[in-house]
Order: C-alpha cells, then structure tokens, then sequence
C-alpha cells in the first residue's frame, strides 16, 4: 500500500524503512505519449552539479541507451533506458537510487513528454503514473500525473535528501514546464 504524502509533505526513511539504502523510481503509462524518468543530483540551491552529464540519468544518459555507454555515468543513479509507447507491462522506465553510491546528499526525480510535434501534455497519455518503490517492490509514494499536473510536460516528482543524517523522501509535484521537450525546462529550471 502507497504512502500517500501530500504535497511538501516527507518521510523519513531512514526511520520509516529502517537499513534501506535503494529505491527504485517506476514510471508507467499505457499509450499516446513519450515520457521520460529523470533523476537529477543537485545542490543546496537546488541547481545540478556540474558537470550535468555526471549528475543527470535519463534516457540519453545511462547505459541501455542508443550510445552504448559500457558504465554507468551518473554513480548511485542507474537508468533502465528510453522506453518511447508506454506498451511495457507495469512500469515503462525506472531508476534504481543507490543512496551509498550517490555523490551528493539531494536528489531531484522528475518525470518528462517529448514530441518533435509540439507539446504533449501529461493529459494527453493514457494512465501516467510515477511512483517510488522500496527494495522490496513496495510502493512509497505514488503521483498520477494525469490528475495532479494535467498540463504540463515536466514534473519535479520527490526529493531525496539526506537530511541530519537520515534520508528523506519530499513529495514536491511541481509543475516544471509545457514545452514540447519538457527535459529542456527541467534543465534550464535547475542549471
């Protein structure tokens, strides 16, 4: 069963899920659109780290991708690569989060549309649904795109931040942008 967190609202899962280190970020939705999972190291002020292609996964930046990378380049974040129709059964993309591997102490998991052909609101796909998982399989925080940021193409989902030495999970859904790259808003929103 989901946690349900409204928005702004945490848990601590350090103390919640006690000794869990990885998470996994699934991301579902059934037809009509290409979305993206992204996950994105950033600092204090909430900007990435440089140099982004060290502190960002997404489709173009993992090791299931089209450019082959033999590792993975972003430590402690692994992406599961482009999945472009929504046709997987369960989810469609994922991101497994490391928390020992991780540089950094704050993790931003955003959800993204792409069109070539103008902007593709969440609205507009069938079932969009972000969720995050413990190691177990079991749902922690679950987002419906569709409902909650209707119109937009980027959405900043959680933060995971280590906060007084413990890992807290923040249920953010901030709209992040309507273009028809929605990663491109999501870049210029945290560089």
């Amino acid at each position: 069963m989901a946690v349900v967190l409204r928005k702004n609202a945490s848990l601590n899962l350090s103390k919640s899920v006690a000794a869990l280190t990885t998470y996994r970020f699934g991301l579902s939705w059934d037809e009509s659109a290409d979305l993206d999972a992204v996950a994105m190291v950033v600092d204090e002020n909430g900007k990435l780290f440089p140099p982004v292609e060290n502190n960002m996964a997404y489709y173009g930046n993992c090791t299931a991708n089209k450019f082959g990378n033999a590792e993975n380049p972003v430590p402690g974040l692994t992406h599961s690569g482009d999945a472009r129709d929504g046709s997987a059964a369960g989810d469609d993309e994922t991101i497994i989060i490391d928390t020992t591997k991780v540089q950094k102490d704050r993790i931003i998991i955003a959800v993204t549309s792409y069109s070539e052909n103008g902007p593709v609101p969440f609205a507009s796909s069938v079932n969009p649904v972000a969720k995050l998982y413990d190691d177990k399989g079991n749902v922690l925080v679950e987002v419906k795109l569709d409902e909650n940021v209707a119109f937009s193409t980027a959405v900043e989902f959680v933060e995971i931040a280590k906060v007084n030495g413990d890992w807290t999970v923040t249920n953010l859904t901030n709209p992040a942008g309507n273009s028809e790259n929605g990663l491109t808003d999501l870049l210029a929103a945290r560089s």
